[in-house]
């Protein structure tokens, strides 16, 4: 697990892009074969794991409790090569819930001196759980990656997500859709819920930002704001003899 207080002023990253390839081929489908080095033919790459650890946070003005540093803070996973990026005087953090007058789960033990705000965080990105990867959206599609952001119940204002994904599938077209676990699941052992489409933001397959990664792709999702949680990343794909016209 790698973090990076060095990483280039992400909030300034002007990325070129990669210009995706659509579904092509006979009759409107493509076909790919499975990769080898992956088990029981899953598409998923492996994922290890990373952690921001315990970040201050400065209070400003305008009412939020914002990550403030020399610069952006980016922590990676030295397996997949995912991870995230807390931008530099742009990423901030709500723990406290207007509507119900009490804090998101349990995230008092962030506010320190009880003013309703976060004084710290301690973001983390983890495999994604077990319902949330055997689970697909539908006949036709596949998912190549994504990965679990912690704790499920914080909410994030503009924070860079790097989801990791199957290199095999860097030059194919992507849908990122966020799990929505089903109400009587539990966060330790979530045994049900759907997939849906992650809308609002700018998302796009591109090489990787940090030079440690140079030979890596991810998917970056650029100033998600939300609840963090589980985000998979899924393409079009048709087996041999396979799928529709």
């Amino acid at each position: 697990m790698r973090r990076l207080f060095g990483l280039m002023a992400v909030a300034a990253l002007v990325a070129a892009f990669l210009a995706l390839a659509s579904c092509h081929g006979s009759g409107g489908r493509s076909i790919y074969a499975l990769p080898g080095g992956f088990l029981g033919g899953s598409l998923l790459p492996y994922v290890e794991g990373a952690d921001a650890g315990n970040v201050p946070l400065t209070f400003s003005a305008d009412q939020g409790a914002y990550y403030h540093g020399d610069m952006s803070l980016g922590a990676w996973d030295d397996v997949s090569a995912g991870g995230f990026v807390f931008v530099n005087d742009t990423t901030a953090f709500d723990i406290w819930n207007d509507a119900a007058g009490s804090y998101y789960d349990d995230f008092a033990m962030l506010d320190t001196n009880g003013d309703t705000y976060a004084d710290f965080v301690n973001v983390s990105m983890r495999a994604m759980s077990t319902a949330a990867a055997e689970t697909e959206i539908g006949v036709g599609y596949a998912k190549i990656g994504g990965a679990a952001y912690q704790p499920d119940d914080l909410w994030v204002e503009n924070m860079n997500l790097y989801l990791p994904i199957n290199q095999a599938f860097y030059d194919r077209a992507v849908t990122v859709y966020k799990w929505q676990p089903a109400h009587s699941a539990s966060q330790a052992g979530q045994s049900g819920g759907m997939w849906t489409p992650l809308t609002g933001v700018q998302y796009s397959v591109r090489a990787h930002p940090y030079s440690g990664f140079a030979n890596y792709y991810v998917v970056e999702v650029l100033n998600y704001t939300g609840f963090l949680g589980e985000f998979g990343v899924f393409i079009l794909y048709h087996q041999a003899g396979a799928g529709g016209t």
